[in-house]
């Protein structure tokens, strides 16, 4: 009878993974609408198909979709209903507002001469997402010139942002090469590298490569105008992001990565991404990153450009089910073992493993909200104990 029970809930969360993975795009053929269709017959708590959906950041696929398919949008409960159109208009509502202070923001440092280049989802609005609604969003992320961090600092907090009073100046543009701002409910993190990470210091190359800034692409519409990075990068730097600061959290960010690949397959270099992930020391990252997202939505990627990205060895898989049901104590278990899986050289592991259980003070404040030494004293002695212990909780 136990085991009865235990397979029948396995049985019923694929049904439920299946189900929001087919929703969880733009674009759905008649194969797909059949299939939406075929599943929703199987499925009989829709409450946890819109809490599952929310979690996962793709509530606002699950409107617009299911919203268009009457006979299925009449069976939801009513609070799902009312949870899934409230997303959706709540992040049309969000996503014009940050387009708007988006503007507003790039053409302040241009007055200044600053360059500036767009990231991830404010970069993919109105590019891969024509319908803004569909992508959640939290902040804006904007990568500017290490020489100009700190003026660009300058200029947007005398236009009205400002920062978090426990973090210091100097841990804010140190750790994730960011500086974290605010106005009202406008966040912006403004990047100076698309890569540091405290554990992972040196281990990657894109920060050196000038390309990233020499090919980046100005993008127009009626409404505005923002340089992206081009599509190589796009894709690279979405596939990095995802592993090493997310985990491969988030159904929407492989949707991202899926969305990505078939707006600009015309434009996409595979040759030029394998050279540059290899340049980088990232082809488990992009390799495993974009075979997982497979593992999701099926193929999408020409089969000759993953055999190239595949590594020879992998000491570790990544569990697509386990992806997508997101146990939290999993979450310390991905940062501190699994990415270590993900480095192309095993030469830089000792190094990483240090850094992650012996980081700088600088770091631990940071990361702890530390201002006060004795405090800093006891996440020093106390730091590698909680890390192992996430690790084997």
């Amino acid at each position: 009878m136990m085991f009865s029970r235990k397979t029948s809930s396995i049985k019923s969360s694929q049904i439920e993974n299946d189900f929001l993975i087919s929703c969880s795009r733009i674009n759905l053929d008649e194969k797909q609408r059949s299939e939406i269709n075929r599943l929703a017959g199987l499925i009989s708590n829709w409450r946890s198909i819109t809490y599952r959906a929310l979690r996962q950041g793709v509530g606002s696929f699950l409107y617009s979709h299911l919203s268009a398919i009457g006979e299925i949008w009449s069976n939801l409960s009513d609070d799902s209903r009312v949870s899934l159109k409230q997303v959706y208009y709540n992040t049309l509502m969000r996503n014009t507002s940050i387009k708007i202070e988006l503007q507003k923001v790039i053409a302040l440092l241009n007055q200044a001469d600053k360059q500036v280049i767009v990231l991830k989802g404010a970069a993919l609005l109105d590019t891969v997402y024509q319908n803004i609604a569909l992508r959640p969003m939290v902040d804006i992320d904007l990568l500017v010139r290490r020489r100009d961090l700190s003026e660009v600092k300058n200029i947007l907090q005398d236009y009205g942002y400002c920062k978090p009073d426990f973090l210091s100046d100097d841990s804010l543009e140190k750790f994730g090469g960011e500086i974290h701002l605010c106005k009202k409910d406008i966040f912006l993190d403004i990047h100076s590298s698309l890569s540091q990470y405290e554990r992972f210091q040196n281990v990657f190359r894109i920060d050196l490569d000038e390309d990233i800034w020499e090919k980046s692409v100005l993008v127009k519409t009626e409404a505005e105008e923002k340089k992206i990075l081009c599509p190589n990068h796009l894709l690279i730097h979405l596939c990095l992001h995802q592993a090493m600061a997310h985990y491969f959290r988030g159904l929407f960010r492989f949707s991202d990565l899926r969305e990505t690949i078939l707006t600009y397959q015309k434009e996409l270099d595979w040759k030029y991404i394998f050279e540059k992930a290899g340049e980088y020391k990232i082809k488990k990252i992009i390799y495993c990153s974009l075979n997982l997202m497979e593992g999701i939505f099926g193929p999408v990627v020409p089969r000759d450009a993953l055999e190239r990205l595949k590594p020879r060895r992998m000491f570790f898989s990544f569990s697509i089910r386990k992806i997508l049901s997101l146990p939290d104590q999993e979450i310390g278990f991905r940062k501190s073992v699994a990415q270590l899986f993900l480095m192309d050289s095993v030469m830089a592991l000792p190094i990483i493993i240090f850094r992650g259980l012996f980081p700088s003070n600088e770091w631990l404040k940071y990361r702890y909200g530390i201002n006060k030494n004795k405090d800093l004293v006891f996440y020093r002695i106390f730091h590698p104990f909680i890390t192992i212990f996430n690790i084997l909780s």
